[in-house]
């Protein structure tokens, strides 16, 4: 087992540097961040609800708060998205005490592929992803802060097994292939700078540095990266980064590197290497990380047939690749396409306000939107008012409510646009209406929210009623 000194989290490194990374700000010491959480908890789901986990073989249903745990070179546990362009999933990740890391991810598949979620830090987008880091504070680390690697689906098709093949077509929200011939790698960082890493394909590839770490008396060993390749790949490459020397890589297949990896951390060893990490990429993959800034960074990533593409709502993202290894900074109003031909890529601005639909569903909840598919509201006299978030701008959506004996009025507008009221109910004169109720409306619009206001009878202060809108099918 190699080692060498590291003095600067796994995510700084950088021989070739821009401008931007450069002046970044260093955190003191390593302890705080603890790249890798303990687990992901599903938080959100929004479409149908036909979940599914994975734990070695068997296919199980499962729902809110439902946990997604470490494994052996990820072949347990295992989350996916279905293709069926109506669910969203959302993931948020934990240290072992339940506190929060500070990294959501949001996923929706939008073709007739599938998104596989691997974790800890990969994700293999077949439409589109978010994901957030937020800022947790001076010597708060956050999950993954080293970067979530990106794969293109529609660049790779994604191998599926038998039990894969069932469960998509059960329509679960994330999932990851049993996958064949991984050869699983991690690096282990102590607060005195030192640094190792292990390669295995059988077990846990951090036991064996976190074992070295603890040999040589460290204080605070800690995992800051674990990633995997596939040993079948044939362009793979293997790329050693140190914060006081030139980036170093090499070119191979699956099964060339281990050999590979070995000869590269020996040679910027020699070099006097210091604060050094290895990625493996392919070229329709890409890494994505916060600034260390500890600002809020939110990035959206698209799969958009031969590119990648990354937008930035929120704060700096860095994208790095096996074409720019130094990594390229994406501002809020750029947008980023990473394509595997050999060409520049480009970076155009965007209008940051108009805003995607997945991320309008992302942002709805600290806007104050309720969203669909959930009881959004119940009352009485008082009435209400509220603006619903959809999970699209077309389609057909319902709404259920209840008015119980006493009769209330319902109105559902899209901005100045009356979409349904009570009112025009068959003999109702002036829009009060008693019982419960399911109405189909049909929508094509251009944004995803919609207004429901409740009018509460004016003669009846005991009244009550409540309310559920669908989103679109």
């Amino acid at each position: 087992m190699k080692k060498i000194q590291r003095f600067l989290p796994l995510f700084l490194i950088s021989s070739v540097t821009v401008s931007t990374l450069a002046i970044l700000p260093f955190l003191e010491n390593l302890s705080s961040l603890a790249e890798i959480p303990a687990y992901a908890k599903i938080v959100q789901i929004l479409g149908p609800n036909n979940i599914s986990v994975r734990i070695g073989r068997q296919v199980r249903p499962v729902n809110i708060d439902s946990r997604l745990s470490p494994s052996i070179n990820h072949q347990l546990n295992a989350l996916l998205m279905p293709n069926n362009n109506l669910t969203f999933g959302t993931l948020e990740f934990f240290e072992k005490n339940d506190n929060s890391k500070g990294l959501k991810i949001q996923a929706k598949t939008r073709n007739d592929q599938v998104t596989f979620y691997y974790f800890p830090c990969t994700i293999r987008v077949s439409g589109n992803a978010i994901i957030e880091w937020k800022n947790l504070g001076r010597g708060g680390g956050r999950a993954c802060e080293k970067g979530i690697r990106v794969q293109q689906a529609s660049a790779s098709k994604a191998e599926l097994t038998e039990s894969n093949l069932y469960a998509n077509s059960q329509g679960t929200v994330f999932a990851q292939a049993l996958r064949q011939r991984q050869q699983g790698y991690c690096s282990v960082a102590s607060d005195s700078g030192k640094s190792w890493y292990g390669i295995s394909t059988s077990e846990d590839p951090c036991q064996e540095p976190l074992q070295e770490c603890q040999k040589d008396g460290a204080n605070n060993c800690t995992t800051l990266a674990q990633d995997f390749w596939k040993s079948r790949e044939s362009e793979l490459e293997a790329i050693v980064s140190c914060k006081n020397i030139p980036s170093a890589s090499r070119k191979g297949s699956g099964a060339e590197m281990p050999d590979l990896i070995r000869n590269l951390w020996s040679e910027v060893q020699q070099q006097g290497g210091q604060t050094c990490a290895l990625n493996v990429l392919g070229n329709n993959e890409a890494i994505v990380l916060p600034t260390l800034s500890g600002q809020r960074t939110t990035v959206e990533v698209n799969d958009l047939d031969p590119c990648l593409t990354f937008k930035t709502r929120f704060g700096t993202a860095i994208v790095k690749s096996t074409k720019k290894q130094e990594g390229v900074p994406v501002e809020v109003g750029d947008e980023y396409k990473y394509c595997i031909e050999p060409e520049e890529d480009p970076i155009k601005p965007v209008d940051p306000e108009n805003e995607s639909i997945e991320m309008q569903v992302f942002l709805a909840r600290e806007r104050g939107y309720e969203l669909c598919d959930q009881m959004q509201e119940s009352g009485g006299f008082e009435g209400s008012e509220q603006t619903i978030q959809l999970t699209a701008t077309e389609g057909v959506i319902k709404i259920n409510y209840e008015m119980f004996d006493v009769p209330d009025r319902l109105i559902v507008t899209h901005k100045d646009k009356t979409l349904y009221d009570t009112k025009i109910e068959k003999g109702n004169k002036n829009g009060y209406v008693s019982g419960r109720n399911t109405v189909s409306i049909p929508l094509k619009e251009n944004s995803g929210q919609v207004k429901v206001k409740v009018i509460g009878n004016p003669e009846k202060e005991t009244t009550k009623w409540n309310y559920v809108l669908s989103c679109p099918r």
